[in-house]
Parts: C-alpha cells; sequence; structure tokens
C-alpha cells in the first residue's frame, strides 16, 4: 500500500487538482523464468485462478512471449495474495502492483519499441542522425514525476528462487556433513575405549599368569627340596 501511495502523480509534481484514488485497484503479474515450462505454468494458473484450461494456456502463452502476464485485476489484495500464494508453489514469480503503476509499465514497454523502430529509420541518406539525437536525449537528466520510491530497486540485487534453493541445499548437506563428523568422532572415542579396556584386561590376565607361574616355581622348589638325594643322606646319618 505505501508503495502504491508513493508512486501516485500528484498535485506537487503535476498541475491540477489530485485525483480521488480511494477505489486502489491492484494486478497481479506473472514474469517469466527459464525453470517451468508452459503446461507447468498453466496447470497452475488454473487452479489458482479456478479458471478453464483455455483462459490458463492463453496466460502461460503470453507469460512465454512477452515475459509477464497480468493474471487478475482486483480491489481486493486478500484475493490475489491467496491467488499469488497457489501460483508461487511452484517457485514462479509474482508481482502485486496497482493497476495504475501495471499500466504505466506497459506504456513504457512500448514507448521503447517505438525508440527503438525510431532509431533504425534514416532520414535522406543518413542512418544515423536520428539514432544519434534519441541517444543524448535519453542521455541528459531526468525530471522525476513522482518521489521515485523505486529507484533503488535491484541495485541490492533481487530474489532469486535458484539461490534460494541452493542455500537451503547447502544447509541440508552441512547439516548432514556435521552429522557424519560427528559419528565419526564418537566411533573414534569408542574404539579408543575399547582398546583401553582390552588393553587393562590383558594386563590383569598376564598379572594372573605370572602369579600362577611364581606359584608354580615355588611348588617346583620345594619338590625339589624334598626329593633332593643329599637331604635324604643326611637324614639317613643322623639315624645311624
Amino acid at each position: 500500500m505505501q508503495d502504491e501511495r508513493m508512486s501516485r502523480l500528484t498535485s506537487h509534481w503535476y498541475e491540477g487538482p489530485d485525483v480521488d484514488e480511494s477505489e486502489v485497484e491492484f494486478a497481479l503479474v506473472l514474469w517469466n523464468d527459464e525453470k517451468h515450462t508452459v503446461d507447468d505454468v498453466r496447470d497452475q494458473v488454473a487452479r489458482a485462478c479456478q479458471q478453464s484450461r483455455t483462459f490458463a494456456t492463453r496466460k502461460a502463452w503470453e507469460v512465454n512471449d512477452r515475459g509477464r502476464s497480468v493474471i487478475k485485476y482486483s480491489s481486493s489484495l486478500v484475493e490475489l495474495l491467496a491467488i499469488a500464494k497457489i501460483i508461487e508453489e511452484i517457485k514462479v514469480t509474482v508481482t502485486i502492483r496497482s493497476s495504475r503503476d501495471t499500466f504505466r509499465e506497459q506504456m513504457c514497454g512500448t514507448i521503447i519499441e517505438w525508440i527503438s523502430d525510431i532509431c533504425g529509420c534514416s532520414v535522406g541518406e543518413d542512418g544515423q542522425i536520428l539514432r544519434q539525437v534519441i541517444c543524448e536525449e535519453l542521455l541528459q537528466s531526468w525530471r522525476r514525476g513522482s518521489d521515485a520510491s523505486n529507484v533503488d530497486v535491484g541495485r541490492n540485487g533481487i530474489d532469486d528462487h535458484e539461490v534460494e534453493d541452493f542455500s537451503e541445499e547447502l544447509y541440508a548437506m552441512r547439516r548432514v556433513s556435521n552429522v557424519r563428523r560427528r559419528n565419526v568422532v564418537r566411533a573414534d572415542v569408542d574404539q579408543q575405549q575399547l582398546d583401553v579396556d582390552d588393553d587393562g584386561d590383558g594386563d590383569d590376565e598376564d598379572g594372573e599368569e605370572e602369579d600362577i607361574d611364581e606359584s608354580t616355581e615355588e611348588n617346583d622348589e620345594e619338590d625339589m627340596e624334598i626329593d633332593h638325594p643329599n637331604s635324604i643322606d643326611a637324614t639317613e646319618a643322623d639315624r645311624d
């Protein structure tokens, strides 16, 4: 609504009384892109506007041939926003502007085509005179007819669904990568813990084996002391 009010041609810019614009009409415009087919746009427009396939086909081909098409005029922004929401489900670009501004843009397109045709004409044998005059006039300073509230549109970039899709895919890839990295780190920690547990069990087993070996050696020494022949002879000598 603010955009519509800022673009009004009031008496501040032109002579005469202000025009009563209490009943403002808006236009829903569908724009062309390189990612959707005519059939895709046709089906979505027919569903969003609840119109026949003939109407939707005409609008889809107009978008394809001219770059844009006015899908619906209405004074109800709520109605146009509801239609735009359905059309945007397939990620095509739609805009809602006042019908007055939309008409101005259409007239600008017609004027540009007219100027382009003039530039290709010749005056006598001189085929460049009209082109030069038009270029000199267009390069002069222009007098604004309104507040030019949209003068900065596009200078800092425009909405691009492809960029949004790429950002979403990049975010998803980063999340998957982070999850995989955490899983790898967790697996390494678990493996290290298992290795530590195995080393501890091995030490205990080695300790038990050493204890068994020591006890076996002591038993062998006792057996050797009991079975030693010198000790037997010494005992018999004592008896004698």
